[in-house]
């Protein structure tokens, strides 16, 4: 009320120095003022008295709000303890192509990098000279088999003279001169065939290396891979001995690492482990161990082989790998998820949720496997562990588990 006379009193000085047309109205626009006063001064309290309100249930909502939270069971687990070694990716196996003959190079059927079958024909070597050694061969050889048929026919026939003739001899029907003829006669010719028969055999040898030759002639893969080197042109000559290919088997791979003398016993032939290449995929590979080096290297070192399957032959020689051998397994372990632990001045806890409260537990930590980590004390299997959310849940507070709802 104070208020308003003030108002009053002001605007009643300023009609006094108003003209006298507004005085005349005096009587009407101190009545709307005063309600125009009023009608401000209602507004200004039912705008405080709203944002008194509006306040009170802002705090109420806050006071009664529950905080949403995912959770996951306590439970028991088997962890790996391991350790990691890197490496480098070997062909399984790398087989050098070699010349058995000189001469020059007809064709050439593959570069480096194509791949090859086992028996693949990686060149041909000209066989023009070698053709005709072959029909030499065969001419001779034929011609040792003509005279060993021969042979036997003279050898038969001598053979049936010298037993008509002994029984003639033995009977004195003939001279003891005219039968050691037709014995000399009979052992010229098994001297005779053996002769053919051995230059028979030599004409086969001949004839079978010149044939082996003209198969040589065609340079085959003799395993299936990939090419790595060449070193052969078509219409160049090449010496009998030099290495024309190399080849590479890349559908199984070799790692080799050099581990340490702390882990070379837990290692064991067969034994499963992960390898991951970086440079090929963030996934891990799988690999067996297949040899285990018995003595040390020069620098302490022992040397591990590990055997991964290459089907897609994404994985190149040369390559850095990492390989995990494990070390130990922890099993039947309580385990919780990492993220879920807190710690605060040095303390570790997790929260778990009882009947709809987060309640604050102080753990002990054992193995930290990365995702998930060992707890030696302070939860019991089964117990509801604040997985997501716990950085906003304290002691006591209500929580809302929404795990089903999100999953």
């Amino acid at each position: 009320m104070n208020y308003i006379a003030v108002v009053l009193r002001k605007i009643s000085d300023n009609l006094r120095k108003m003209p006298d047309i507004l005085k005349k109205h005096k009587k009407v626009i101190i009545p709307l003022v005063v309600v125009l006063i009023a009608i401000t001064a209602l507004f200004n309290i039912a705008s405080k008295s709203e944002d008194i309100n509006n306040s009170d249930l802002s705090e109420t909502k806050d006071v009664s709000e529950k905080v949403n939270v995912e959770t996951l069971r306590v439970s028991k687990d088997t962890l790996t303890d391991t350790a990691n070694y890197s490496g480098v990716i070997v062909p399984s196996s790398t087989v050098n192509v070699l010349s058995t003959i000189s001469g020059d190079v007809n064709k050439k059927y593959y570069e480096v990098g194509e791949r090859v079958n086992k028996e693949s024909v990686l060149f041909d070597m000209d066989t023009e000279d070698i053709l005709d050694s072959v029909n030499i061969a065969e001419v001779t050889a034929a011609n040792a088999k003509n005279a060993v048929e021969k042979a036997k026919i003279a050898l038969n026939n001598a053979s049936h003279d010298y037993d008509v003739n002994a029984q003639l001899f033995d009977a004195g029907v003939i001279a003891k001169n005219t039968f050691d003829n037709i014995k000399t006669t009979y052992e010229l010719a098994k001297l005779s065939l053996q002769d053919a028969e051995n230059a028979y055999k030599v004409a086969e040898t001949q004839l079978s290396m010149n044939r082996k030759t003209l198969q040589d002639a065609s340079v085959k893969s003799p395993i299936k891979g990939v090419v790595l080197e060449s070193n052969v042109n078509e219409n160049a000559f090449l010496s009998a001995g030099t290495i024309a290919y190399v080849i590479i088997n890349l559908d199984v791979i070799n790692i080799e690492v050099n581990v340490t003398e702390d882990i070379i016993n837990t290692i064991r032939l067969g034994d499963s482990v992960d390898v991951k290449i970086a440079s090929v995929s963030e996934e891990y590979f799988k690999g067996n161990v297949i040899n285990i080096s018995p003595g040390a290297n020069s620098d302490g070192t022992f040397k591990v082989k590990i055997e991964v399957l290459n089907s897609d032959n994404l994985l190149k020689s040369g390559m850095f790998a990492e390989v995990d051998f494990v070390k130990n397994y922890l099993e039947n372990v309580l385990t919780v998820p990492v993220n879920s632990v807190l710690s605060e001045n040095g303390q570790n806890y997790v929260y778990i949720v009882e009947d709809g409260i987060a309640k604050k537990m102080a753990v002990k930590l054992g193995f930290d496997h990365g995702d998930n980590i060992e707890i030696l004390d302070g939860l019991s299997e089964n117990m509801l562990v604040v997985t997501k959310g716990q950085q906003y849940v304290s002691d006591g507070l209500a929580v809302v588990d929404v795990t089903e709802v999100n999953q």
